[in-house]
């Protein structure tokens, strides 16, 4: 449970970092890829 916690905490800081220096577009094209495939695969 704490090394997750740990991951998370370390994950959180390193996305709000990039969002510092870059913008949300590749973040969003990357979602929107996601939930595509996502949709695909459970309707299939």
């Amino acid at each position: 449970f704490i090394g997750a916690f740990i991951v998370a905490l370390l994950a959180v800081k390193f996305i709000l970092k990039y969002i510092e220096r870059n913008n949300f577009i590749p973040f969003g094209i990357y979602r929107i890829v996601v939930a595509i495939l996502f949709f695909l695969f459970v309707l299939n």
